[in-house]
């Protein structure tokens, strides 16, 4: 978020509209990199941590109804 932030901020300064692509370089590295490599050492090091992986999404927050 705050790449896109970032890019936004730049539009309203007049940055040309090629510079989204620099966000969506960003947000590449953090779904297809950064994410991946974190998870795997954080589930060699830490037990049950792939279980937590299971129920939490990485990047985006995935909203259910609560149960009563």
């Amino acid at each position: 978020m705050f790449w896109c932030g970032v890019t936004f901020c730049g539009f309203g300064a007049g940055a040309p509209v090629g510079t989204i692509i620099g966000a969506l370089a960003m947000v590449a590295l953090f779904v297809f990199a950064t994410i991946p490599m974190k998870e795997k050492r954080m589930a060699s090091r830490k037990p049950g941590f792939q279980d937590y992986c299971d129920r939490v999404p990485a990047l985006w927050p995935r909203f259910r109804e609560r149960r009563s």
